[in-house]
C-alpha cells in the first residue's frame, strides 16, 4: 500500500471513529495495548537496528557524506511515527483479546524468556534459511541442467 493510500485510509478511519466517542475510546484503549505489545516485544528497537544497518551500508559507499548527516537522518524517525503506521496493521489482524492475551503472556517469566531468546534465534534462523536457500538453488540448477532445460545459448541467464 502506498503512503498516500495509507494516509487517506487513516483519515477516513479517523473521521468515521470521531463520530462515535465510545468507539474512539475503545480504539484508543486497543491502540494503547498495541503500543504496550510493541514495547514489550522490542519491535521499534529491532526496526532501529535494521535502519542503522542499512544506513551504515549506504554510508560506507558514500564516504564523503559526514557521519553527522547519517545520525541526523536516523534521528528524524521516531517511535511514535512508526507506531502510528503499524498500529492499524495490528488492529486489523488481531482482536483486542489477542493483543491483551499476548501482553499477558509476554509479562510472564516464560514470555520474558521467549522475548530474550528471539533476537539470537531469529539471527540464527536467518543464517540457516540462507544456507538452505543456497542449497535449494544449487539443487534446482543441477536438476535443470540434468534434464536438459538449461539454455545453452545463454548460460548466464537464470541459474549459475
Amino acid at each position: 500500500m502506498s503512503k498516500s493510500s495509507f494516509l487517506v485510509m487513516a483519515a477516513v478511519l479517523f473521521v468515521v471513529l470521531a463520530g462515535d466517542a465510545s468507539v474512539a475510546k475503545d480504539v484508543s484503549a486497543v491502540d494503547h495495548d498495541i503500543h504496550d505489545l510493541l514495547d514489550a516485544t522490542g519491535t521499534f528497537s529491532t526496526i532501529q537496528q535494521m535502519m542503522q544497518g542499512q544506513v551504515q551500508s549506504i554510508a560506507r559507499s558514500q564516504p564523503s557524506i559526514p557521519k553527522r548527516f547519517w545520525d541526523d537522518m536516523l534521528g528524524r524517525y521516531k517511535k511514535e511515527d512508526f507506531y502510528a503506521l503499524i498500529t492499524p496493521v495490528y488492529r486489523k489482524n488481531m482482536s483486542p483479546n489477542d493483543i491483551t492475551g499476548l501482553l499477558a503472556f509476554y509479562r510472564t517469566p516464560l514470555g520474558r524468556r521467549v522475548l530474550a531468546s528471539l533476537p539470537k534465534s531469529t539471527q540464527e534462523s536467518i543464517a540457516v534459511g540462507q544456507l538452505w536457500g543456497q542449497k535449494v538453488i544449487k539443487d534446482i540448477a543441477a536438476e535443470v541442467k540434468k534434464r536438459g532445460y538449461w539454455e545453452v545459448s545463454n548460460p548466464h541467464r537464470g541459474f549459475g
